[in-house]
């Protein structure tokens, strides 16, 4: 039986012989530092760490937190939320995470 110690060692081993690992690397490193610098929850670091990938492939996204905004969203309830959100911004469709609730 292997102990925990080596087997991941021998798993740090396989993932740094990924193809993509130095750039996976950097997008880590920038979020965990961002993580270190700022007074960041887990949302934030979710936001930041999409961004940079999203700047990596060269597809720049803006992230609003419904949450942080200000009227006339306070007050509604999550799905209503976005969806007011959305239309405010002069779209028309809301994409949500994959195996999340239709809205």
């Amino acid at each position: 039986m292997m102990s925990g110690k080596r087997n991941s060692s021998r798993k740090l081993k396989t993932i740094t012989k990924m193809p993509r690992f130095p750039e996976a690397l950097i997008i880590l490193k920038s979020t965990l530092e961002q993580a270190e610098n700022n007074e960041c929850n887990i949302a934030r670091l979710a936001i930041h760490s999409i961004e940079t990938l999203c700047r990596y492939h060269e597809m720049p996204q803006k992230f609003l937190v419904s949450s942080e905004l200000e009227e006339p969203f306070a007050g509604i309830d999550s799905a209503d939320r976005l969806i007011a959100i959305t239309k405010s911004l002069g779209d028309e469709h809301y994409i949500n995470a994959q195996g999340s609730m239709e809205l």
